[in-house]
């Protein structure tokens, strides 16, 4: 499966990162959820996990939330490898509008 890797810095504290970016996730599945199946979230102090599968391609990564910036890893289907770079700049597009 393909790696993505992802960093963006932030000016907010561990704990309000953290909030808006589980307000973004219950707001991705009212958004998305006709498209997107076995969405799922579980978070260990500053550590998330996510999974879902979208058009039958299985999508999941951990979230790691620091003082000053959100490290998202992921795995991606192959099926994905054409738009894993367009993938990669609209997530870190979405999280730096979300954290600024």
């Amino acid at each position: 499966m393909p790696k993505m890797n992802i960093s963006v810095p932030h000016n907010l504290g561990a704990g309000e990162a953290q909030n808006r970016i589980k307000s973004l996730l219950g707001d991705l599945k009212k958004q998305f959820g006709g498209q997107v199946d076995n969405m799922n979230e579980s978070w260990n102090g500053n550590r998330g996990s996510f999974s879902f599968s979208a058009m039958g391609m299985a999508v999941d990564g951990d979230i790691l939330v620091k003082p000053d910036s959100v490290d998202l890893e992921g795995n991606l289907p192959l099926g994905a490898i054409p738009f894993k770079s367009k993938i990669e700049k609209t997530i870190k597009d979405q999280l730096t509008n979300l954290l600024s």
